[in-house]
């Protein structure tokens, strides 16, 4: 199947790990131009100055591609209230930081965004109150940011994959594998997903319908 995305410059951000690798991959084959940008290290001005380079050298975004990665784990007993916020606000702030900047060239190229958390804000997991609001503040911008830049033509959605899809994890049967993810981020990319947006597209074998816990 032709997605239609030869040409496209996407922006892979977040941290670089086998579903960013598997996204840059699936990106490459299908004709797009991917740039990862490892946002787990940085600031607001310095995500501003990424974003702004790439536009400069290629002239354009199409897509941008936040993979959220890991966050420090403060659970409900385990941690304090400290911990708590500074763990979210980090977070949060690099996700928002990146749309932000992005925006302008995404709403010239009447391109897409793609958030890929996991689903622990729809099962949870009992281990992680940060990891949870991450996951849920994410899932509420996708919805708010695709109605914000809905008459700009710009879709946003989100992937939520089952926990634990890296290298790391021994595959089970309701695990998300990263090509797995790729495949269902660069459809979102595509023309072919144009009537899609506000969405969270669960790709959990069935996790989120049985409501099973991995762990």
């Amino acid at each position: 199947m032709d997605l239609q995305l030869k040409g496209k410059v996407v922006v892979v951000t977040g941290e670089a790990n086998d579903i960013a690798a598997a996204v840059l991959r699936a990106c490459t084959e299908d004709g797009a131009i991917p740039i990862l940008m490892d946002s787990e290290q940085g600031s607001a001005e310095s995500y501003k100055v990424a974003i702004n380079r790439v536009a400069t050298d290629f002239g354009r975004i199409d897509a941008l591609i936040h993979n959220a990665g890991p966050i420090a784990e403060v659970g409900l007993e385990q941690g304090g209230s400290g911990e708590y916020v500074a763990s979210v606000h980090r977070k949060l702030v690099q996700h928002y930081s990146m749309a932000h900047f992005a925006s302008p060239h995404l709403k010239e190229s009447r391109g897409t965004i793609v958030n890929v958390v996991s689903r622990s804000p729809i099962s949870g997991r009992g281990t992680s109150s940060s990891s949870a609001s991450l996951r849920a503040g994410v899932m509420a911008l996708t919805r708010e940011w695709a109605a914000e830049l809905h008459s700009f033509g710009v879709r946003v959605n989100t992937v939520l994959p089952a926990d634990g899809m890296t290298s790391n994890t021994s595959f089970g049967r309701h695990i998300s594998t990263p090509d797995q993810i790729a495949a269902t981020v660069t459809f979102l990319l595509s023309p072919l997903s144009g009537h899609t947006t506000g969405q969270h597209v669960h790709v959990d074998g069935r996790c989120a319908s049985l409501n099973l816990t991995l762990n």
